[in-house]
């Protein structure tokens, strides 16, 4: 739309708003598609199997004995039988490279098994992510509160590195 108002100069250019115009209907210009279209909720579940096929692809492997075990001293912990279920998983596999395993067998009642696992947690603090850290350092502080005389100055020190 060509405007009256300009000056003597400004005949053969266009106006600011008339280029924009133009950019807009270029059919050079790429239009943006989100990768994924749909509700939030469809798009919530999109990523999250993404991220759990990348998991699958890239993650390391565990055995399904090993995750079957590991699903047992979460369902043990708590309860009065957790200190048999840790010993057995930390006989049977030692400590594993996950912080959440380690942070698990942290809270064994028997120091042999907590010991290893708050050094282990406390050589990996430089390798995890701020979230990550949050979640340890406040298990790390309740067990600072209530753990056992000889896990207390571990956790402590553990605490300090996070």
């Amino acid at each position: 739309m060509p405007r009256d108002d300009r000056g003597w100069n400004d005949d053969d250019r266009p106006s600011w708003r008339e280029r924009d115009k133009m950019r807009e209907s270029s059919s050079h210009r790429r239009t943006e598609k989100p990768a994924f279209e749909g509700s939030k909720k469809q798009q919530a579940w999109g990523r999250s199997l993404a991220l759990k096929k990348a998991n699958e692809a890239f993650g390391k492997k565990k055995d399904p004995a090993q995750l079957a075990a590991e699903e047992e001293l979460n369902q043990a912990k708590d309860t009065p039988g957790f200190a048999e279920v840790a010993q057995r998983f930390f006989d049977a596999y030692g400590l594993t490279d996950d912080w959440r395993v380690q942070l698990v067998l942290a809270q064994a009642p028997v120091s042999a098994i907590a010991a290893p696992a708050l050094e282990a947690l406390a050589a990996q603090a430089d390798k995890l992510g701020v979230a990550e850290k949050r979640a340890i350092a406040s298990q790390l502080r309740v067990l600072v509160m209530t753990g056992k005389s000889k896990i207390k100055p571990l956790a402590q020190a553990a605490l300090e590195k996070f």
